[in-house]
């Protein structure tokens, strides 16, 4: 989000990224190099294909009476990225999909289709 810190001084921008709005969450820079900073934002994949894997996930940890603390060390995250991760509010990489679906036995097959 870009604010503008001070009327007088119209050549910086402050930069205030994600979490409380604390001191160390502002950076003031020059409007030249505002322009090319990009801030991510979170932005669920609202894909079929990647909802239907995720829905997958907490019933396969309740098949297996696991916890999401428990899921969550045998994987090597956190309880909250697993929650994130059961309510489709975090994109994970490939990678932390494959240590997941290890541990709860799952597999994952992906087929190319020409439309």
């Amino acid at each position: 989000m870009f604010t503008d810190k001070d009327e007088d001084d119209k050549n910086y921008v402050t930069i205030v990224t994600g979490g409380p709005m604390k001191y160390h969450n502002r950076r003031r820079v020059r409007k030249v190099f505002a322009d090319k900073l990009t801030l991510f934002k979170f932005e669920p994949i609202n894909s079929v294909w990647f909802q239907d894997i995720i829905k997958e996930i907490a019933p396969a940890r309740h098949r297996l009476r696991l916890t999401q603390k428990v899921l969550a060390s045998l994987v090597g995250t956190t309880q909250s990225e697993i929650s994130r991760l059961e309510l489709g509010k975090t994109n994970p990489t490939a990678e932390s999909l494959d240590r997941l679906f290890s541990v709860l036995n799952l597999s994952v097959e992906i087929k190319i289709h020409p439309k």
